[in-house]
């Protein structure tokens, strides 16, 4: 497990000597296939069309997919970049330093007509090398080597690009990454879980071991994803059996097949569906009442 050694990022982020403060919401799910990454580009692409500035970060190096629902987003892989967040890992691995800019690692594009925008800051994936580039990045003493004063800086990059809110994809599981991204950096953490046995215990394990490591400025928000419609009585059932081992349901998201199955986002499809309702739901419970610009 990562540790800061007693340093906080927070107190960084906090400081009056910087640029203010980012608002990120790091989106994990215990287990995979919980419509996790799906969920945070459907939420990022809402905020876009909505007038917001939005940058979307791949956490998850391990098994990275943001930058294919990304593509749909955009609408095609035009200016999508062959480098990401795991090579700016290995930039500073191998020199001590990071990259001089963050521009070259960031696919950015224009969203609506209300003057939204989307930086996404992938993994970096592409093709059988980039698993010896993972390969390069050693998590174990990450934080001995001067991991925080090089998130630091990562941070004060990102937020030169004027973002009005960061989401970020979170590793699954109990990983290094996961705690990184849930704990550290996160203002707000969404956990994703199925209405299922295994689903709930494992947030509520998650929460429970995050919960631990007290945060005063982390708050938690707890989305069901793919709840099928047509089970509506069974879906109720498993709800009032989360409740009692802890585990709240802020926000429903309902099984769509077409979306989940072919990692897309709503703008393919009919304004007022289900899903589009629940995504938008949720960008009210995790903004509250924030004005687009």
């Amino acid at each position: 497990m990562v540790r800061a050694g007693g340093h906080s990022i927070w107190s960084w982020i906090d400081s009056e000597t910087h640029v203010a403060k980012l608002p990120i919401v790091t989106f994990y799910s215990f287990k995979g296939g919980m419509g996790r990454t799906t969920a945070l580009d459907n939420v990022g692409y809402l905020l876009a069309q909505q007038g917001f500035r939005v940058f979307l970060w791949d956490f998850d190096l391990d098994a990275p997919n943001l930058h294919a629902h990304v593509a749909a987003m955009a609408g095609n892989d035009a200016g999508q970049p062959d480098i990401g967040f795991g090579d700016y890992l290995v930039h500073w691995e191998q020199t001590g330093k990071p990259p001089e800019s963050l521009s070259p690692y960031l696919w950015s594009f224009p969203v609506g007509e209300k003057g939204g925008a989307v930086d996404c800051f992938g993994a970096g994936f592409h093709g059988p090398e980039y698993i010896t580039k993972l390969a390069r990045i050693h998590w174990e003493d990450f934080y001995q080597r001067g991991g925080l004063d090089f998130l630091q800086h990562l941070l004060y990059e990102i937020a030169t690009r004027s973002p009005d809110i960061v989401l970020l994809d979170a590793r699954t599981g109990m990983t290094d990454l996961a705690f990184t991204a849930a704990l550290q950096l996160a203002d707000l953490t969404v956990l994703l879980h199925r209405l299922n046995p295994d689903g709930i215990e494992g947030i509520r394990i998650a929460h429970d071991l995050f919960a631990r490591r007290e945060h005063p400025k982390l708050s938690f928000l707890y989305v069901a994803s793919m709840v099928p419609l047509s089970e509506f009585k069974l879906a109720t059932q498993m709800k009032l059996r989360a409740q009692n081992l802890g585990v709240r349901v802020d926000v429903e998201i309902p099984m769509e097949p077409p979306l989940f199955l072919l990692d897309e986002i709503v703008c393919p499809f009919a304004t007022g569906s289900s899903l589009e309702s629940a995504v938008s739901n949720f960008d009210e419970s995790a903004l509250g009442t924030r004005e687009a610009p």
